[in-house]
């Protein structure tokens, strides 16, 4: 059975994941995907968790948790119309992240710049 991404269920996992293993290098992902799952506020809080609490985590593949989570925050603060906070992240991702990547291996610095 396929669950879809952002049922209950997988955020359950989620959060039981973080509970448990607060320090691992997969709670920081886990912040990551339960940000994709929620809106609003809500995604904001789990962005900044994962900026603040996981800088040193890193993807499977190699993608950094605090550089994505510095470009999705990035995306957020622009798709709310709130250019001046967008702009701080990009600035950031273009002083510290320009040649990180996403999980498509596109460079956060080239990203941006198309945003």
């Amino acid at each position: 059975d396929d669950i879809p991404f952002s049922s209950p269920e997988n955020k359950r996992k989620l959060l039981l994941l973080l509970e448990l293993y607060p320090d691992s290098n997969r709670a920081g992902c886990a912040v990551i995907y339960l940000s994709q799952m929620t809106e609003g506020e809500e995604r904001e809080k789990y962005l900044k968790k994962a900026i603040s609490s996981y800088s040193d985590c890193w993807f499977g593949n190699g993608v950094s948790v605090e550089a994505y989570a510095v470009y999705l925050m990035h995306l957020y603060y622009k798709s709310i119309g709130d250019f001046v906070e967008a702009d701080i992240y990009k600035t950031q991702i273009l002083n510290e992240f320009k040649f990180y990547y996403d999980h498509s291996y596109l460079y956060l610095g080239l990203l941006v710049n198309q945003n």
